[in-house]
């Protein structure tokens, strides 16, 4: 997210990519959902990975377009505006689908699961 508004298009990608390829998020989240209890929740959690997919293609394919335009001195030009807006948007589009997502599971599960990836030692090299 601070890249995004600072408009530092290269980090921004490299963060999207990181989730999306090295975290697997699209495996593990359809791992995870397979082993909800309620089949109208392993459902529900199939269809919000394929919007959060579709949304991190778009956040990402934002980002990317970005990148190829040209600085207005130290301010963004206003093609770039338009593509951070948009990327802005989609970001919190993921936010909001992946916390959708985590509502399916009972609160210990998701408590037990946000302590284990806060053990995760962030690795990004840019």
């Amino acid at each position: 997210y601070p890249f995004i508004v600072a408009g530092d298009w290269d980090r921004a990608r490299t963060y999207v990519v990181y989730c999306t390829r090295n975290l697997g998020l699209r495996v593990n989240m359809r791992n995870s959902a397979q082993m909800l209890a309620d089949e109208d929740s392993k459902v529900e959690g199939m269809g919000l990975i394929g919007e959060l997919e579709n949304t991190l293609t778009q956040l990402d394919a934002s980002i990317y377009t970005a990148i190829f335009i040209p600085q207005d001195g130290d301010e963004l030009a206003p093609e770039a505006k338009r593509y951070q807006g948009e990327a802005l948007r989609y970001f919190e589009m993921a936010k909001e689908g992946i916390d959708t997502f985590l509502q399916l599971f009972d609160a210990d599960t998701v408590e037990r699961a946000s302590k284990i990836a806060l053990t995760r030692k962030e690795e990004i090299a840019i």
